[in-house]
């Protein structure tokens, strides 16, 4: 899974109309709204502002995915959904992908505004960084330096991504745990329980990888 951070917005041209595409990251459906509205007072000539976005609620059993998509005046599954399907292409996650055409008076037909539609989501995340994501825990682990064994020992049988770690009066460090590792993760930790090491589960979220 990716997260696009856009750094530029090329423009795709077909037949005198220009398309152009912005991905926006975001959290929750409620924010899309507003970047919507912002980008069409932005590009207020613009005839189209069509839409699709994916955002993804995991749970301990699933990863729960959200999307929503919009057509805005065009022909009927000409826009909205190969937004969307171009955003599962690519993995993407938790965005908001909003696409503005400015007509240039050259009717595409259905085909052909899909392939523009296409194309200018893919044109966009090529030349965006794609940051990976997983749904994961943060698990945070504290000991005393006696227990170091005991950490390395179980370190290197769970190679989990380490986040931080800190040397003080004790060790403390900080692993991300993917959502379908936890319980297996979390059994052995119970096996130190009398053994003087503390840890603390975060909650389950999207985070971008180590």
């Amino acid at each position: 899974m990716f997260l696009p951070q856009q750094h530029t917005y090329p423009s795709l041209k077909l037949k005198s109309s220009v398309f152009k595409c912005h991905l926006i990251p975001i959290s929750c459906p409620q924010e899309a709204p507003n970047h919507i509205k912002l980008l069409r007072k932005t590009y207020y000539t613009a005839a189209h502002h069509c839409w699709a976005w994916r955002l993804l609620k995991p749970t301990e059993v699933a990863l729960n995915w959200q999307e929503n998509q919009s057509d805005d005046g065009e022909p009927r599954g000409s826009a909205g959904f190969p937004i969307l399907h171009r955003l599962k292409h690519h993995e993407v996650v938790n965005t908001l992908a909003v696409v503005t055409r400015e007509y240039g008076g050259i009717k595409l037909g259905k085909s052909g505004l899909i392939s523009a539609y296409s194309d200018v989501i893919d044109l966009a995340i090529s030349h965006s960084e794609l940051i990976p994501q997983q749904a994961c825990y943060l698990l945070n682990i504290e000991n005393a330096y006696d227990k170091e064994n005991l950490l390395k020992k179980w370190m290197h049988q769970w190679p989990l991504p380490l986040e931080s770690s800190e040397y003080g009066m004790q060790v403390r460090r900080t692993f991300q745990v993917n959502w379908d590792e936890f319980e297996d993760v979390n059994a052995e930790l119970k096996s130190w329980e009398h053994r003087s090491v503390r840890w603390q589960w975060s909650n389950l979220a999207v985070r971008p990888s180590i």
